[in-house]
C-alpha cells in the first residue's frame, strides 16, 4: 500500500532531495512552500505524516493547533535549525510526534517517518469496539471519545490512547520507556528515534484536560523514580467525607 506524505516547508530550496528519497521509499510526496495554501492542503490531505521544516515557533502553533482539531490521527514532524531545548519541548507540547534537528542524516529522518507510520498502523490494526460504560471518566474505543461529568474530553489521538491505556491499567505503574512501547509502539530499537520527554509532555496536556486542579492531580498520577498510573479516587476510593474533614478542623 504506497504511504502519503505532506512536506510543509518555509522558503529556501525545494525539498527536492527529501521528495525523491521518500519517492524511492514508495511513498506518494506531496510540497507546500507557501502559507496561504497550507489549510487548502491540508483540508485535502489524505496523507499518514507530515513533515513541518523551517517554521517559527508562533506559525507552528498555528499550523499544529490546526491539525490537532482537523486531522488528529496525522503524525507531525517537525525538523528545524533550532538548538534550544525549551523550544523543542514546547513543539512536542504543541502536539508534535517527533522533532529532528538540522542538519540531519536523510536515512534518520526516513527511519522516524516509517517508524512513526508503522506504530500507527499496529495501533489501529489493535483497535477494539471496547467500551468502558462506568467509572469516572466513560469511553469508547470505537468512537474514540472520553467523558468526564458527562462531557466529552477533547483529546488528541495519542492523549485518549495514553488515557485509556492506564484507565484500562488502573493501579500498575508504568515507566517512560514501557509506555513508549505500549502506547506508542516502538520497539527497544525505535526508541532510539524518539525523545523520551515525549511521555511527560503528553502525560502534562492530558492532566490539563481530566484534572481539577492539574498541578495537584488526583487521577493521573506519577510514582517518583517509576513511572506514571492511573487511579480513581473520590468518596468512595479514599478520599475524606466533608464530615470527617470537619472533625479534623475542629481538633
Amino acid at each position: 500500500m504506497e504511504q502519503r506524505l505532506l512536506v510543509i516547508k518555509k522558503g529556501g530550496d525545494f525539498p527536492s532531495k527529501i521528495m525523491q528519497r521518500f519517492e524511492e521509499e514508495g511513498f506518494q510526496v506531496r510540497c507546500c512552500m507557501e502559507k496561504s495554501l497550507i489549510v487548502p492542503h491540508l483540508l485535502n490531505s489524505k496523507s499518514g505524516i507530515i513533515i513541518l521544516e523551517n517554521w517559527g515557533l508562533h506559525e507552528l502553533e498555528e499550523i499544529i493547533s490546526y491539525c490537532m482539531k482537523q486531522i488528529p490521527h496525522v503524525g507531525l514532524v517537525v525538523v528545524s535549525t533550532e538548538k534550544y531545548v525549551p523550544y523543542r519541548v514546547k513543539v512536542l507540547d504543541l502536539g508534535a510526534n517527533d522533532y529532528i534537528e538540522i542538519p540531519y542524516h536523510m536515512d534518520e529522518l526516513v527511519a522516524r517517518v516509517k517508524t512513526h507510520l508503522r506504530r500507527e498502523r499496529l495501533l489501529l490494526k489493535a483497535k477494539s469496539h471496547e467500551e468502558q460504560k462506568g467509572g469516572i471518566f466513560p469511553f469508547s474505543i470505537k468512537k474514540n471519545e472520553v467523558y468526564k461529568n458527562d462531557q466529552m474530553l477533547s483529546l488528541s489521538l495519542r492523549e485518549f490512547q495514553l488515557l485509556t491505556f492506564l484507565i484500562k491499567k488502573e493501579g500498575q505503574v508504568f515507566s517512560r520507556r514501557e509506555l513508549l512501547n505500549k502506547v506508542w509502539g516502538y520497539g527497544e530499537r525505535e526508541e532510539l528515534f524518539c525523545d523520551i520527554r515525549t511521555v511527560d509532555v503528553t502525560v502534562r496536556r492530558v492532566r490539563e484536560k481530566i484534572e481539577d486542579y492539574p498541578k495537584k492531580p488526583k487521577y493521573l498520577l506519577t510514582k517518583r523514580g517509576l513511572g506514571y498510573f492511573f487511579q480513581k479516587r473520590d468518596e468512595s476510593h479514599g478520599w475524606p467525607k466533608a464530615s470527617t474533614m470537619e472533625i479534623t478542623l475542629k481538633k
